[in-house]
């Protein structure tokens, strides 16, 4: 069970790690909007490499037996995860701001937890809730105190819509969670679940912008010369924070205990970004709190 909490936990910490990087690769140059393309495709990269590996030496477990129930489960899993929650968080940033609205990922372990009672028959009993509440309420008062995360509103927003695009991003992260589980248990590979969800994500994003970006064939996605190496790491570090989620995933048996760990994301960001981007996050005494809050929360799923 130590080694599991770890792995889920590698999963936030390596995720933290991607975004951190992912603005310092901004900072250096590249566009917004070409960064989520550009680490896409990183993961793709890898984890075909780590598949060739598999697939032609027998390394890391060999390939599993295909079934096709997976593979389904795995693209639905894509759709919800890596395209429609960052889709629909857009969306509401441009209404409610990019604080509330990055905000709402915080509550997708209550969505997976809930989902996972409702449809996979796992226990959500007083501890587990108490547990995903006292995270999300802990990390959705944590996002707010992030510097540079200011709730800056476009012309004509739509409150009302802004809360519902948001309330959309965490179903779809958390539903994506158990769209995984579900795959996992037809077909144990975290790099096949990957995959699946890079090449949709990919797909998707290169057809929305082929007209005005065309083919991504150079390197201009990852912006000039000098950030390429921080677009690199961050493609890197997602790669592994998406298989450790996979993997904790699949060994883990209560799917929100995992998801509880993994999306521990925001917090390694406000500890990290001095020694990432340069700068430190505006802590506060309600900050410390704030942790304590989320980290209880944390604790509690341990416990468990």
């Amino acid at each position: 069970m130590l080694w599991h909490t770890l792995i889920a936990l590698s999963s936030g910490f390596l995720f933290a790690l991607a975004f951190l990087f992912m603005n310092r690769a901004q900072s250096a140059g590249v566009k917004r909007g070409n960064e989520l393309l550009a680490v896409t495709l990183i993961n793709l990269t890898c984890t075909l490499v780590i598949f060739g590996f598999q697939f032609g030496g027998g390394l890391f477990g060999g390939v599993p037996t295909w079934d096709l129930v997976a593979i389904g489960w795995f693209v639905v899993a894509g759709l919800l995860s890596s395209f429609g929650g960052r889709y629909t968080v857009l969306i509401a940033m441009k209404h409610i701001g990019p604080s509330r609205a990055a905000s709402f990922k915080s509550f997708s372990p209550v969505v997976a937890a809930l989902a996972g009672w409702l449809w996979l028959g796992q226990s959500l009993d007083n501890q587990i809730i108490l547990a995903t509440l006292l995270l999300g309420v802990g990390l959705w008062l944590l996002n707010g105190q992030l510097k540079g995360k200011q709730s800056v509103i476009d012309s004509g927003a739509n409150l009302a819509l802004g809360w519902t695009f948001g309330a959309a991003s965490a179903a779809c992260w958390g539903l994506g969670y158990i769209a995984r589980r579900l795959g996992l248990e037809s077909m144990a590979s975290p790099i096949v679940g990957v995959i699946i969800g890079a090449l949709l994500t990919s797909v998707i994003l290169i057809t929305m912008n082929y007209k005005s970006r065309g083919l991504p064939l150079r390197l201009s996605y990852f912006g000039p010369p000098t950030s390429r190496m921080p677009m690199l790491l961050a493609g890197l570090f997602s790669t592994g924070g998406q298989i450790a989620a996979f993997t904790a995933l699949h060994l883990m048996e209560n799917t929100a205990i995992a998801v509880i760990l993994i999306s521990l994301d925001s917090l390694f960001m406000l500890l990290f970004s001095r020694f990432v981007i340069g700068k430190s996050e505006v802590i506060t005494p309600l900050s410390f709190v704030y942790m304590l809050i989320a980290l209880s929360g944390c604790a509690l799923a341990i416990l468990h």
